[in-house]
């Protein structure tokens, strides 16, 4: 059996004539149907993968969706406006459409003016600065104006709610602040050094403690919030942990299916 060109040598296969176009890479071997070297011609061998460009017109109307989106809500991270266009079915839930869609046109839409800068948050960089005042009487103002009393502190129960999703986060921050409920964002899987901490500030209350968890439905979301619930349960074993997963489960996307399909029955949508 003659030997395969991967074990010829270099030279014997050169010499052998031709070799075949390798379309998956977009390049073609050593020599071309003609003899001839594109490396050393100089010449650029286009890719065949085609890719997906969007006409002007889908273009102005995904611009017009997000106006739309971050007018009635804002601020919210790039994240939540991508989730908030795949729900109204405008563009599909890919990280190409993150990259090169919702960033992009966010960019673009800031830098000229058609929507204000402060309509997108950032919530994963901030600074590092103390807390500081020009006087003392500046500093009484600023400490009554944020003075909070903590009225968990006289309850029987404590109550945390843990978000899976940071781009979550500012929607539920909204109802948890008011009622000074602690909002914990794990971000997928917690690190043990997070879920650590928050365990011993849970055995710390000495009351029972009412973990309400909102989550993926899918099979990674799931996970994660039974792994958050095992180690609060192991980290603090002395402590009686009611752990509930709120959202999102089977049956509130079986009810939101009813209700759709009910709407477009009645014309609704």
């Amino acid at each position: 059996m003659p030997p395969s060109n991967a074990t010829r040598p270099a030279a014997a296969v050169a010499a052998s004539g031709p070799q075949r176009l390798d379309r998956l890479a977009g390049t073609i071997s050593p020599r071309d149907s003609q003899g001839h070297n594109p490396k050393q011609d100089g010449l650029y061998v286009a890719s065949d993968i085609k890719r997906f460009r969007r006409t002007k017109v889908q273009i102005t109307s995904i611009r017009n969706a997000i106006e739309v989106v971050l007018a009635g809500d804002n601020p919210q991270t790039v994240r939540q406006v991508l989730y908030a266009l795949t729900v109204r079915g405008v563009i599909k839930k890919a990280e190409i459409e993150y990259q090169r869609t919702v960033i992009r046109l966010l960019t673009d839409m800031r830098e000229a003016g058609i929507i204000p800068f402060h309509w997108i948050a950032d919530n994963t960089r901030w600074m590092r600065k103390p807390t500081t005042f020009v006087g003392l009487d500046a500093c009484l103002k600023n400490t009554a104006k944020f003075y909070r009393r903590d009225l968990w502190s006289v309850m029987p129960v404590y109550i945390e709610v843990w978000c899976e999703k940071d781009a979550l986060a500012g929607v539920l921050m909204e109802e948890t602040e008011p009622y000074d409920v602690p909002l914990m964002v794990s971000r997928g899987y917690a690190s043990i050094s997070f879920l650590h901490s928050a365990a011993m500030v849970i055995e710390a209350k000495g009351k029972p403690a009412y973990i309400y968890h909102f989550g993926d439905l899918d099979p990674s979301g799931q996970d994660a919030a039974r792994d958050i619930e095992a180690k609060l349960r192991r980290y603090a074993p002395k402590a009686e942990i009611h752990f509930e997963r709120v959202a999102v489960t089977r049956g509130r996307v079986l009810c939101s299916s009813t209700i759709s399909s009910s709407a477009v029955r009645l014309g609704m949508t």
